[in-house]
């Protein structure tokens, strides 16, 4: 009996397991199909966001692997298609710190390219002009400066804290490449306006005074004298070469006084040091000779007249008057 009813057993057990095989073989298609189609559709999501963001998180081809994450600012520069300027900043650590802070400076550099060949390189002076915008403003705008304060570390760090000479030399071409090579010069005319309100105005004065440092020393602390030789060209011409004068004129504001105003007792006095010696001492004389153009012209000649009349100021004074004619009799006597 059981042997009858095995065939029937069988053909019930084989139409299961057919069934279950298929079920089996429908499902896992479903997954997979599904799985498919959800790929797909992040694939194409996620196309759809770079598209759309521009590739904004996406680094330049061929700009390697050690390429910098782009932020904010990097964002809008990326933006506006300058791709030298993304190249640099995405290559320099401390350039793009600064100008993602600064938005001033990154339109500036971004419409500069020698700016931004400068300050790239040379750390100092990003530094400094991401701080200083009055200074920022005037090196974009002339290339010259530019050159002469990227090499030159003490001007930069004069002009960046001394906003007048910074206007200055900006519109000074001869005053800037003076002070760019005479460190002293520069030294000193950023600590004193006047000095500095001079020489720019003054060309043959700068010249003077950039290379006669005696000179220099002199007329930076004495403004009296500064004001009398930026407006007597033959003064300025004999005291540069003449140095025993100017310690003498510099100590001596009544001598100073009339020798500006006396263009012969000047030339006199200069090549007389005897003379010199005399009347930088001896107030009373130098008020009679340089009224008395014929005494200064005899005692010049003559020393021992020279001391004598020296010792007889005011007797030869009172006798004189009115009448130089006298000097000559008086002299003799």
């Amino acid at each position: 009996m059981i042997l009858r009813m095995l065939p029937c057993f069988l053909s019930v057990y084989s139409r299961t397991i057919t069934i279950t095989i298929t079920i089996t073989i429908t499902i896992t298609i479903t997954i997979t199909i599904t799985i498919t189609i959800t790929i797909t559709i992040t694939i194409t999501i996620t196309i759809t966001i770079v598209i759309v963001n521009g590739g904004s998180n996406m680094p330049p081809l061929g700009s390697g692997t050690n390429v910098i994450p782009l932020d904010h600012a990097t964002q809008a520069i990326a933006r506006t298609r300058n791709v030298p300027l993304l190249n640099v900043i995405q290559r320099n650590v401390p350039l793009l710190n600064v100008i993602q802070r600064n938005v001033p400076l990154l339109n500036v550099i971004q419409r500069n390219v020698p700016l931004l060949n400068v300050i790239q390189r040379n750390v100092p002076l990003l530094n400094v002009i991401q701080r200083n915008v009055p200074l920022l403003n005037v090196i974009q705008r002339n290339v010259p400066l530019l050159n002469v304060i990227q090499r030159n570390v003490p001007l930069l760090n004069v002009i960046q804290r001394n906003v007048p000479l910074l206007n200055v030399i900006q519109r000074n071409v001869p005053l800037l490449n003076v002070i760019q090579r005479n460190v002293p010069l520069l030294n000193v005319i950023q600590r004193n306006v006047p000095l500095l309100n001079v020489i720019q105005r003054n060309v043959p004065l700068l010249n003077v005074i950039q290379r006669n440092v005696p000179l220099l020393n002199v007329i930076q602390r004495n403004v009296p004298l500064l004001n009398v030789i930026q407006r007597n060209v033959p003064l300025l011409n004999v005291i540069q070469r003449n140095v025993p004068l100017l310690n003498v004129i510099q100590r001596n504001v009544p001598l100073l006084n009339v020798i500006q105003r006396n263009v012969p007792l000047l030339n006199v006095i200069q090549r007389n040091v005897p003379l010199l010696n005399v009347i930088q001492r001896n107030v009373p004389l130098l008020n009679v000779i340089q009224r008395n153009v014929p005494l200064l012209n005899v005692i010049q000649r003559n020393v021992p007249l020279l001391n004598v009349i020296q010792r007889n100021v005011l007797e030869i004074q009172k006798r004189l008057g009115a009448d130089p004619a006298l000097t000559f009799t008086l002299l003799t006597r």
